[in-house]
């Protein structure tokens, strides 16, 4: 479709200056004559309707020409993140990890002791798998403490990062959910499909592992360009994003009062979890491109995470 045609005002006035401009170049007074302000070439008013329909053209440009434009890895990292959180599980979803794992039988169905001891034990379970992830985030908040000292002694320590990530990455992925894939008997299908509770266990296994890939890539120094700055802080708020969906309520109306305060007990934690981890993020993020403050935010960001390990460690059900 043809652009708007542009204004008749500007036509009569590069008229006047296209007539004036076959006699004597157009200059202000009192300059240089030798230095001609008129800038077009050849037939001025064509010059003015190229650059109107340009104009009008950016104006129009569609989201997706915009969104092909973007570099490669800022496209792709943009990806990633929308992936991970259009998975979140949202509430009205079935989460049947939590039912299994936490849920009693109503008063009218007494449970029997095998019925109690699976369930103690997968309490138990669900505790050590947080507590195993809170000693290592309590360590990289350590690291990032100590690191300066350390690595002018110890320069391997920088590779700490990549292992302290890595280790718990992991373990979530293979053995957090051992009925599911890629161990147990459920398949990823029936994970993605049924499981929202383990596929968000699945979705942090997977965001460790990227933040190890960039403490390696980081510590190689193979990171270049503005906005590398952002990958860990992205990766650590999609993270703290998917806690806040942490909900057990579609399951409240068939627990006794017992189960439902512990419910409401794992709901509030992961909720201190998500609002850490954000912090964790814009401190991170401060912190690397260097706009306020670079150390301060540097020890408030090791603060956090060693304040997210301990809330790990102490965490109960």
């Amino acid at each position: 479709m043809r652009s708007p045609d542009p204004p008749t005002s500007l036509f009569r006035f590069y008229s006047r200056i296209e007539a004036n401009a076959s006699i004597r170049p157009f200059v202000i007074p009192g300059h240089v004559p030798s230095l001609p302000l008129f800038p077009f070439r050849g037939n001025g008013l064509d010059e003015i309707e190229h650059l109107w329909h340009n104009r009008r053209c950016m104006k129009h440009k569609s989201r997706k020409e915009k969104w092909h434009s973007m570099p490669g890895k800022p496209r792709l990292l943009a990806g990633l993140l929308w992936m991970a959180l259009a998975t979140a599980p949202w509430p009205g979803f079935s989460f049947q990890h939590d039912a299994q794992h936490h849920a009693m039988p109503s008063s009218a169905q007494q449970p029997s002791s095998s019925d109690l001891a699976k369930l103690e034990a997968d309490k138990r379970f669900s505790e050590f798998n947080h507590r195993f992830a809170g000693i290592f985030v309590l360590l990289i908040g350590i690291l990032a403490l100590l690191e300066s000292r350390l690595a002018e002694r110890f320069g391997v320590v920088r590779y700490l990062w990549f292992f302290f990530f890595f280790i718990p990455g992991i373990y979530l992925l293979f053995f957090s959910d051992p009925e599911s894939w890629p161990l147990g008997e459920q398949t990823l299908y029936y994970v993605v499909t049924q499981n929202m509770q383990v596929l968000q266990h699945k979705i942090f296994s997977l965001l460790l592992l990227g933040l190890s890939v960039v403490e390696y890539l980081r510590i190689r120094k193979r990171l270049r360009g503005w906005w590398t700055a952002f990958l860990f802080p992205a990766l650590a708020g999609a993270g703290a994003a998917l806690l806040l969906f942490h909900s057990s309520a579609a399951h409240a109306a068939g627990m006794d009062p017992s189960a439902h305060l512990s419910m409401q007990k794992i709901e509030h934690q992961h909720i201190y979890f998500a609002v850490v981890g954000f912090g964790i993020a814009l401190s991170k993020a401060i912190a690397d491109t260097g706009r306020f403050h670079t150390r301060l935010m540097r020890v408030l960001f090791a603060l956090l995470m060693v304040t997210l390990g301990l809330l790990l460690i102490t965490y109960t059900e």
